[in-house]
């Protein structure tokens, strides 16, 4: 299987995409074809903001299937990130510096984030075509989580994936330097969101 991930030459055609420029999907499809191998090759795109814009995939790739990767909000929110302007524009935020933003908010921008790529994702896909993928099932149990993804994508797991794979431990930075009272503020704000990625209350 040869993969081919996205390249940065992809960064503008998503700002036009969520911009919701005039001709913004053919832009995409065009810096999309100029990335591409050979037939047999497995496209990835692995952008943040592709799930923001699972409509346009699915209408550049009507048998695409879509991985969602999440992780829980608690941990997510404590690690520094760059969104790019249009994305806090298409979720309805003015504020364009993630990093600076308080913790209440970050929550809720996780919220927003994580509910509209929800809502696209399966008004867009098809149940089967689509594997939610949780950060810590990939660090608690790597080779399971790597051998459905796999799975999912129709491939066999090399063997020579195994041999770079180690356990992660250290994955809960929220749970570990949040005070109880933050976590459950967090947990509080995004928790119609969270619940339905299989998160509870508590360290999930």
């Amino acid at each position: 299987m040869n993969v081919c991930f996205d390249s940065p030459l992809l960064t503008g055609s998503y700002r036009r995409v969520l911009r919701q420029e005039s001709g913004s999907t053919s832009f995409l499809r065009q810096s999309i074809s100029s990335v591409l191998g050979d037939d047999e090759t497995k496209f990835v795109l692995k952008t943040g903001v592709s799930m923001l814009a699972s409509g346009h995939l699915k209408q550049l790739f009507p048998k695409s299937k879509f991985i969602l990767a999440v992780r829980d909000p608690v941990d997510h929110i404590t690690i520094p990130r760059i969104y790019d302007p249009e994305v806090f524009s298409f979720l309805g935020y003015e504020e364009t510096t993630y990093n600076d933003m308080p913790i209440e908010m970050k929550a809720r921008f996780w919220r927003s984030a994580y509910r509209s790529a929800l809502q696209g994702v399966f008004h867009h896909y098809d149940f089967d075509d689509v594997l939610i993928v949780r950060y810590e099932d990939l660090c608690g149990d790597t080779l399971g989580t790597l051998q459905k993804l796999f799975d999912f994508v129709g491939e066999e797991n090399p063997n020579e994936c195994c041999a770079f794979v180690s356990k992660q431990d250290d994955y809960r930075q929220g749970y570990r330097t949040f005070t109880e009272e933050r976590i459950q503020q967090v947990q509080t704000i995004t928790r119609n969101v969270r619940e339905q990625f299989g998160y509870k209350n508590g360290l999930s």
